[in-house]
């Protein structure tokens, strides 16, 4: 019998790197993230909006939809940035 799979409710997390925060999600070997925000309440905003998606590879779409958006450059954590 298949595992269970989580309802789209459950889907995808928060990451953290310096002071910068993204939604992120994993859907089989495919791992997908939104872009990086300032605050953690934006990149929650980021993975409640993408959780109301239709589909689970809607709820990707979503997220690889808002990196494709322009960002201030300013915001963005160093290159190779890892959680501290």
């Amino acid at each position: 019998m298949a595992p269970k799979r989580k309802p789209m409710s459950e889907l995808g997390g928060i990451e953290q790197t310096y002071r910068m925060f993204r939604a992120h999600v994993k859907l089989g070997s495919t791992r997908t993230a939104g872009p990086w925000r300032p605050t953690q309440a934006e990149a929650e905003a980021d993975l409640a909006n993408a959780r109301g998606a239709a589909s689970r590879d809607g709820f990707a779409e979503y997220l690889a939809s808002l990196r494709r958006q322009p960002q201030d450059t300013a915001t963005l954590p160093p290159e190779g940035g890892h959680a501290s």
